[in-house]
């Protein structure tokens, strides 16, 4: 009787075990957050490419009016 008990217990229905979903869905939210962690990154890095590009256009122009 304990045997049928541990076997019912173990029994997924052909679904896969609560271990493995977890796992499967901790992969997918980690790969979630890097993309998410990415795009921040590249936007952040065009903010900062396109203020050392307005900065080197003031001190060209300025240039030109102190030549």
């Amino acid at each position: 009787m304990l045997g049928g008990l541990l076997i019912a217990a173990a029994d997924t229905h052909g679904k896969p075990s609560l271990a493995y979903r977890t796992r499967h869905t901790v992969g997918h939210a980690s790969d979630a957050v890097t993309h998410q962690a990415h795009a921040a990154a590249d936007r952040v890095g065009d903010a900062a490419g396109s203020a050392v590009d307005s900065v080197t256009d003031a001190v060209e122009a300025a240039l030109k009016q102190l030549r």
